[in-house]
């Protein structure tokens, strides 16, 4: 759960957002996402936070768009555009928890690679949606990559 932590720890919510119907391109890309992830890195702050060999297997489901930690469900996908490289995301806290605020909503970029989900979202305070999947000495962005678990 040390991952956890330190995810949880870095999130601050940017904005409050209104839900938006996602496209047919888009819903049928969130349908990829179904699934159990394991965190195989957290990068925040340009820094290295968790590794598989911290030990700590921590794990994601996500269904219907909505990413759920234990029992917590945490966020919800809001936006998904498909037309951009690296393709974007937004990403809707569904509860209180920690830093996390039910409603607000921070905006990121994502590359689905087969079996490998990298998330680089921008949890500062401004509402500047990140570049590039990485994450810079003293910026907003965290960068976690999620590997598929078979079941």
């Amino acid at each position: 759960m040390v991952a956890v932590a330190v995810f949880l720890a870095l999130v601050v919510p940017v904005s409050q957002g209104k839900d938006k119907e996602l496209s047919e391109a888009a819903k049928k890309e969130l349908k990829k996402f179904d699934g159990k992830w394991r965190i195989d890195s957290l990068i925040a702050d340009g820094t290295e936070r968790h590794t598989p060999d911290d030990g700590d297997e921590t794990f994601f489901v996500v269904k219907g768009g909505k990413f759920t930690l234990g029992e917590l469900e945490l966020f919800e996908v809001v936006a998904l555009d498909t037309g951009t490289d690296p393709r974007c995301i937004d990403l809707k806290g569904l509860g209180e928890s920690g830093v996390v605020k039910k409603g607000a909503v921070s905006e990121g970029v994502y590359k689905l690679d087969g079996e490998t989900l990298t998330i680089a979202v921008n949890f500062g305070r401004e509402t500047n949606r990140p570049v590039k999947l990485e994450s810079e000495k003293g910026g907003p962005v965290v960068v976690v990559t999620l590997k598929r678990v078979k079941e």
